[in-house]
Order: C-alpha cells, then structure tokens, then sequence
C-alpha cells in the first residue's frame, strides 16, 4: 500500500476572512508608522510580500485585494482605503457573529429589556449595518438567515 502523505499539499488560506485579517493588519501598520509619508506602489507590494510570506497564493490574493496606491497618497489615505475595502469582506460570517452578539445580549439583560441596553442597540446597529452591506454586496437574504441560524446552533 501507497503512503500517502497529508502534509504535502494543504490549501493557502486565501479565504474572505483571512484577506479581510491581512487587509487591517496593512492598515493598521500604514496607520503606526509614518502616517503623515508618501505611500508608494513599491510599498504595498513590499507589505503585501512580507505579511503573505512565502505562499504565492496569499500573496497574490492580498494583491488582488488591495488597491493600486493613487499619486501623492499618504500612508493615512492609503490604510483608510484599505479600511474601506476590508469592510466589504466576509459579510456573511461577519453577519452571522454580530446576529450571534444580538441574541447573546437579548438572553444576558431580557428579550424585553433590550431596547433599554445601549450595549444591544449599539450591537443591533451594527448587525442591521452588515445586514445591508451583504445585501449591496449579492448575498441573498436566505444565505444571511442560514449563516445566522448555523452560527446559533454551534
């Protein structure tokens, strides 16, 4: 019988998740250091290398992710952009878990008391926020009440 080995071949996390996970970091590196310097091309493709590593797939990925930096671009500018783009990412997951902190909110302070917690309406405005993202972004309403329904019952 054949060994087969398991390790050899595993799949790059290329997923929306850990783009989105790649993005802020980029962000929140461009927003620590320098902000107020120029951002260049030569830069993003330099962060993109070092966070993705030596996986061709991530890298490429995270390429495709993050824009071309605009002319005259700060670091700042270039990180909010990235900000930007993030947020579209994921949505459905993302959905599912602020779904998740709505209800685990509503059974901690009472189904009835909910409307009197700052901590629920805050938590509902964003869930209703990416309700309606996912929605711009072509995810059906069916696909957001399932991941909902999944995420409950883990």
């Amino acid at each position: 019988m054949d060994r087969i080995d398991q390790q050899a071949h595993q799949p790059s996390p290329t997923g929306e998740a850990t783009i989105r996970a790649l993005l802020l970091t980029m962000a929140d590196r461009l927003n620590n250091e320098a902000q107020d310097e120029p951002m260049t091309e030569k830069g993003r493709l330099d962060l993109a290398r070092e966070l993705a590593g030596r996986d061709t797939d991530l890298h490429t990925a995270l390429l495709a992710a993050s824009v071309h930096v605009a002319p005259e671009a700060t670091r700042a500018e270039y990180a909010a952009v990235l900000l930007a783009v993030a947020d579209t990412l994921d949505l459905v997951n993302r959905f599912a878990a602020a779904n998740q902190t709505c209800r685990d909110i509503a059974q901690r302070v009472g189904v009835r008391e909910c409307d009197d917690s700052q901590e629920w309406r805050d938590a509902e405005t964003e869930c209703n926020r990416l309700w309606d993202l996912a929605h711009e972004g072509g995810h059906s309403s069916a696909t957001l009440l399932a991941a909902g329904k999944a995420k409950a019952a883990s």
